[in-house]
């Protein structure tokens, strides 16, 4: 018999429920993105012709394919991710913070680019924008940029909000 010790019981790691709602938005976002992105850069969908006639896509030429595509990767990890935290029960520390890794990267890049004024197609802006300050068009890309990294933010935060709501139920039970 052995006295005087104590015994601990580590707590059970705290699963918060992950949402089928929200796999499936980010599931939508990414098809719509690649949709959008390949139609555009192969077709044009802007509607806009140069002066030869060529029509001129909105996304610059220049980012395809390792730009836009290392940005419809980083949408399709935190996708997968997302998948992942759903068919195992719940979000963990581990895929939350893997998801936010992912999510502010690719965030910060797109919004870098965009406030570089990477993103859009030169022509484009050239046709559309013609008597437009250029000065004004970078403001927009960074503000666009900003945007894109505060719903970065959101979408990482989202998981570890979840998980503090279930640590706070679990302790009051």
């Amino acid at each position: 018999m052995i006295t005087g010790m104590t015994s601990t019981v580590a707590p059970r790691a705290v699963r918060a429920p992950a949402s089928r709602l929200g796999l499936a938005v980010l599931g939508a976002v990414f098809v719509l993105v690649l949709v959008w992105t390949i139609l555009d850069l192969f077709f044009g969908i802007a509607g806009v012709q140069d002066e030869e006639g060529a029509t001129v896509s909105l996304l610059n030429p220049g980012l395809w394919p390792f730009g836009l595509v290392a940005g419809l990767i980083g949408i399709l990890v935190v996708v997968a991710i997302t998948f992942i935290a759903v068919h195992r029960g719940g979000w963990t520390a581990r895929l939350a913070g893997w998801r936010a890794a992912v999510t502010l990267t690719t965030s910060i890049a797109a919004s870098m680019a965009l406030s570089a004024g990477f993103v859009f197609n030169p022509a484009f802006v050239d046709i559309v924008l013609a008597t437009a300050d250029h000065v004004a068009i970078r403001l927009v890309g960074i503000g666009i940029g900003a945007v894109t990294i505060a719903g970065g933010i959101a979408v990482a935060a989202l998981p570890y909000a979840r998980m503090h709501r279930a640590e706070r139920e679990a302790a009051a039970a």
